[in-house]
């Protein structure tokens, strides 16, 4: 058999496992969506061209999930997270397969099932799992239009660079790697020549200008946010510690990476000898590989930001086939058994891993959230609605998770007004502009609070707010788990609409 063909087979079967195995993974021991896949289906839900905290396209995705999967909308959700990572992996076979052989192609895949990275860290649907296919395909396509000159290849760069920067700014760290790269390779700059680049940064400009009207219109709300939640309290000291503490975080978080690699490679540990078309890929895959995370280092470094582990996550993609192509390997058979092997052993592993974490309540009696009662509190809260007010439920307001949950679950899927933040009821029209406090007075709504940690009455700024509310009972709600976890206790007022009530 060719060995492409035979390659390719073992490719689609790997991606096959991995889809299926890491669906069904979550659903098993996920019960309740993660608490950034519960938000960004409530962003979602007002389809809107920004959002407090991130650009559009990943709320508008979980959404459209959260409609295909219907009643039951985990599912979608959990599949359209795992159909990034397998699209992840399918730019990188590909770009494996324009640079080198075939079995060193499916090597460099295989490889990072290792990490947690792409397996058990990829069970909640998020901003940053979204990017991982999008830095992949930025990477193979810009690649291809440098080996072939060809416009369609621009055009493909500049569509999932424009889909990345909507989907996280995390991808401007790819973008800016290239544009160096580009600038300051003379071989680069010849096989750019021509309307190339132009054509994908007028495509890019085209699919992110509506973001970027919204941004301005709103005060750039996702730039503050960003700089916010990177604020470091170090002082100058940061400029150091913080990069340093990030690179350590994500060196450990590759490390089986690193441990499944060093089997494929032949020892002692030496470059392969390169022609010079093969320097030229080599540069590129180093620029790609290794680019954005060095970038993102030196902005912690001049700014003193601080980086959190997760943003390291899609920035590595390329790390097995930039590792596979510059060393020695072993043999072809022994270097496919090694990987299948490696594959084999750490997909176990992490599974285990996954389902370790899962366990967590039966060793600390607390529930996590992807067992929270979410659906028990939305049929609640739902039912008290439905027997005192004619019509679905509008809109749910209060603490962010809570709030969240109702609106995941509830069949009339409410609009939701809280604040950006967690464990307070307090609401902030800024972080849910689709919706206000005039609005929720007029159309009525239920209002949710944690008991644990604002008491059993309305807390004071609703009833403020919301002086004809009125409480039900406090809710006292199983989590799903076996683990003897004491029952979530949540308070609930429901704000009588205007329109008269049966």
């Amino acid at each position: 058999m060719d060995p492409r063909t035979w390659a390719r087979r073992a490719f689609w079967l790997f991606a096959t496992l991995h889809l299926t195995v890491w669906t069904l993974v979550p659903i098993w021991i996920q019960p309740n969506p993660p608490l950034d896949a519960v938000e960004v289906v409530a962003w979602g839900h007002q389809w809107q061209l920004g959002y407090q905290k991130h650009p559009p396209l990943v709320a508008w995705l979980a959404e459209a999930a959260r409609v295909l999967g219907g009643s039951h909308g985990l599912w979608s959700l959990y599949a359209l997270g795992q159909v990034c990572v397998v699209t992840a992996f399918w730019a990188v076979w590909r770009l494996g397969l324009e640079i080198a052989s075939p079995w060193i192609a499916l090597g460099a895949v295989l490889v990072l099932e290792a990490t947690g990275r792409y397996t058990w860290m990829t069970l909640e649907f998020n901003h940053s799992l979204v990017t991982f296919p999008l830095f992949a395909l930025t990477a193979l396509f810009v690649y291809r239009a440098l080996a072939e000159g060809r416009l369609r290849w621009w055009l493909a760069a500049g569509c999932s660079f424009g889909a990345g920067l909507m989907a996280k700014y995390t991808i401007l760290l790819q973008g800016v790697a290239i544009a160096a790269f580009l600038v300051s390779s003379r071989e680069a700059r010849r096989r750019a020549a021509g309307p190339g680049p132009y054509l994908a940064v007028g495509v890019t400009a085209l699919i992110v200008l509506p973001h970027v009207v919204w941004l301005a219109a709103h005060g750039f709300p996702t730039i503050a946010y960003a700089i916010e939640r990177g604020h470091s309290r170090a002082g100058a000291i940061g400029h150091l510690v913080n990069p340093l503490d990030f690179l350590g975080r994500q060196l450990l978080m590759l490390e089986f990476i690193f441990i499944a690699l060093l089997m494929l490679l032949a020892w002692p540990l030496r470059l392969r000898p390169v022609s010079p078309s093969e320097q030229f890929t080599r540069r590129f895959l180093l620029v790609v590989g290794l680019g954005p995370g060095l970038l993102l280092l030196l902005v912690s470094a001049v700014t003193g930001l601080r980086l959190r582990a997760v943003w390291g996550m899609p920035l590595w993609s390329a790390i097995g086939v930039l590792t596979l192509f510059s060393f020695e390997t072993r043999s072809r058979t022994e270097t496919l058994r090694r990987a299948a092997f490696g594959c084999v052993v750490f997909a176990a592993v992490n599974v285990l891993l996954a389902f370790a974490e899962a366990a967590e309540p039966y060793l600390h009696e607390n529930g996590l959230r992807t067992q929270f009662p979410g659906r028990l509190l939305a049929e609640r809260v739902v039912e008290s609605w439905d027997r005192r007010f004619a019509g679905p439920l509008p809109l749910v307001g209060g603490e962010r998770w809570i709030a969240g949950n109702v609106a995941f679950w509830a069949p009339s899927r409410p609009s939701v007004l809280t604040n950006g933040g967690l464990g307070s009821a307090s609401l902030d029209e800024a972080a849910c502009p689709w919706t206000s406090i005039d609005d929720f007075k007029r159309r009525g709504g239920a209002l949710v609070w944690s008991i644990e940690h604002e008491g059993e009455r309305l807390p004071a700024e609703l009833r403020a707010l919301f002086p004809n509310a009125e409480p039900l009972p406090p809710l006292a709600l199983p989590w799903q788990t076996g683990a003897r976890v004491p029952p979530v206790r949540i308070g609930v007022a429901l704000v009588p609409p205007v329109a008269p009530s049966r």
